[in-house]
């Protein structure tokens, strides 16, 4: 995460001294510094409220995600 907040100052100070930023970088650092963030405070909670069971929503939510990018390839890669 430092290397982002590091890009993310650069990005800042060329703006303010006037030479091109790629804003689409800077909006994907933001988004993965965001990203960090609320899973870091949501982890906490779930972390609070479930203990080391929180866990298992990240494994289903990842699971779940994976079968449906396979099956998303599987039916995209047939109809090629």
């Amino acid at each position: 995460m430092t290397g982002i907040v590091t890009d993310i100052g650069i990005f800042i100070g060329q703006y303010l001294r006037g030479v091109e930023v790629n804003f689409a970088r800077l909006n994907l650092h933001l988004t993965v510094l965001g990203g960090f963030f609320i899973g870091c405070v949501v982890g906490s909670f779930l972390s609070a409220l479930y203990g080391f069971d929180a866990l298992l929503i990240v494994v289903v939510v990842l699971f779940l995600s994976g079968m449906s990018y396979t099956i998303f390839r599987l039916i995209t890669e047939k109809s090629n």
